[in-house]
């Protein structure tokens, strides 16, 4: 059996995932230029809930939809931790370069709990 049999569509890297991979990206980037919205915080939990009716399913939404919905549903249900509104407690404000390279290690799947899987990042 060649490799390409026992291909899993999850993990195979196509056109589709090209397109999303950059969107995502895109949306990255534009978020760090974003200012910080005094509206975002909590919401209400049934609109919550009825905004996200159907984001779970067996086929799933499709990337560019849970983007869309992340963006426009969740993020705003959220207030970022380096908002200015956190004035006594700020756990986290990297520089926007430390943001970034989040993307890299991320990508990399290093996990630096344990010597012999992340030497390199202890």
């Amino acid at each position: 059996m060649t490799s390409t049999e026992h291909s899993d569509p999850l993990h195979e890297w196509g056109a589709r995932t090209d397109l999303l991979a950059h969107s995502l990206i895109g949306y990255a980037v534009e978020r760090l230029k974003l200012p910080k919205d005094t509206r975002w915080g909590p919401a209400n939990a049934d609109a919550l809930h009825e905004a996200l009716a159907g984001a779970v399913s067996p086929q799933g939404i499709g990337g560019h939809a849970a983007l869309r919905l992340f963006r426009d549903v969740l993020l705003p249900a959220c207030r970022p931790m380096d908002d200015p509104l956190n004035l006594a407690y700020v756990p986290t404000a990297p520089s926007h370069a430390a943001t970034m390279f989040d993307l890299v290690l991320s990508a990399s799947s290093i996990f630096a709990g344990a010597w012999e899987a992340g030497a390199g990042a202890i």
